[in-house]
């Protein structure tokens, strides 16, 4: 089972994190921050809607899998993990009990200008709902 942790980060810990979306192009779910890319180029890093500050830190909620290296995200080893000792599970269960209604995040996280167009048109079509 999946358990939610804390990654700890320094905003120079946190490019690994950008690169990582750079070179993937993976859409995954994330929230709080935004990657805009222009091809091979980061165009925007922004955290909590600022420049990421390489000074900084920043706490990032993830999974232990992903936290430990799953899916490559071997950036998160240069931050200090903290354990929350919450299942993701017990997490949703108590989520959805206090909020039946589930409404669709409308930020806009991660933008890849290079992806195919009916990709965008898809995504853009996803943001209205």
């Amino acid at each position: 089972e999946n358990e939610v942790v804390i990654v700890k980060m320094t905003g120079k810990e946190m490019q690994g994190l950008f690169d990582y979306y750079l070179q993937s192009k993976k859409n995954n779910p994330a929230s709080g921050f935004v990657i805009e890319t222009d091809k091979d180029k980061l165009v925007r890093a922004l955290v909590g809607g600022k420049n990421l500050d390489e000074n900084k830190t920043y706490y990032i909620a993830t999974s232990d899998y992903l936290a430990l290296g799953g899916d490559n995200m071997k950036f998160f080893s240069e931050g200090k993990l903290i354990s929350t000792g919450i299942k993701l599970r017990d997490l949703f269960v108590e989520k959805f009990r206090a909020n039946p209604e589930i409404v669709a995040p409308t930020d806009k996280g991660i933008l890849y200008s290079t992806k195919k167009k009916s990709d965008i048109k898809l995504r853009k079509d996803m943001e209205k709902t």
